[in-house]
């Protein structure tokens, strides 16, 4: 099992405890194109179901996830890239959190509770959508999974599932599939959610 650690732009590797490990470690040969895209962002994870690696989040406030990757069998360790979200004209669009960060619905491979969404999960404030910050997970080989969301006010524009990948891809990122996309929501399939894949929106 991978240790839990952080990538700070492309370089840059530290313990979610803040302490140094070797650059390199985690994620595996993530994609130049999303280092190079979001160099102000970093990597949190792996998120894994043993106590210590089981849950992680974005940590400097007001930042999305823009990318994810994923190693081990199964899909065991997730990793999320923590990025700005864009700043904008206070008389256009604007993205304004609201509330406290709520965790998902817990979802499986299983019909029909395969599937968590930030815009739409039982948990949310009432009349609020969110965007995704973090990922907690259980079971052998991070079999369960939950989304940690924040709650906003935001357009959550073109909204759209990216196709699903696993640890035979490595990393996926959103910007491919949608320009200024962020995750709301993720979905799984295949024993102990081999497989994954992640609802964005525009924000």
């Amino acid at each position: 099992m991978l240790k839990h650690s952080r990538i700070l732009a492309s370089t840059v590797v530290a313990l979610a405890c803040g302490c140094a490990v070797e650059a390199g470690e985690q994620p595996s040969e993530p994609l130049d194109s999303i280092e190079e895209a979001f160099l102000s962002g970093y990597w949190i994870g792996p998120i894994s179901e043993e106590p210590e690696i089981h849950e992680g989040r974005c940590v400097n406030g007001f930042e999305g996830v823009s990318a994810a990757h994923c190693s081990g069998g199964y899909c065991d360790n997730n990793s999320l890239l923590c990025s700005p979200l864009p700043n904008r004209d206070v008389f256009s669009d604007f993205i304004l959190p609201f509330g406290a960060p709520f965790y998902t619905s817990t979802i499986s491979e299983e019909l029909p509770w395969n599937t968590a969404s930030c815009r739409t999960d039982i948990n949310r404030p009432a009349g609020m959508q969110g965007f995704v910050i973090g990922m907690w997970s259980s079971g052998a080989n991070s079999d369960n999974l939950s989304l940690i969301c924040q709650p906003a006010r935001a357009r959550y524009r073109n909204c759209r599932w990216t196709p699903y990948f696993s640890e035979e891809q490595g990393s996926q990122d959103f910007q491919a599939y949608l320009a200024n996309s962020y995750a709301t929501g993720v979905r799984c399939k295949g024993k102990r959610c081999d497989q994954v894949s992640y609802e964005i929106c525009e924000l």
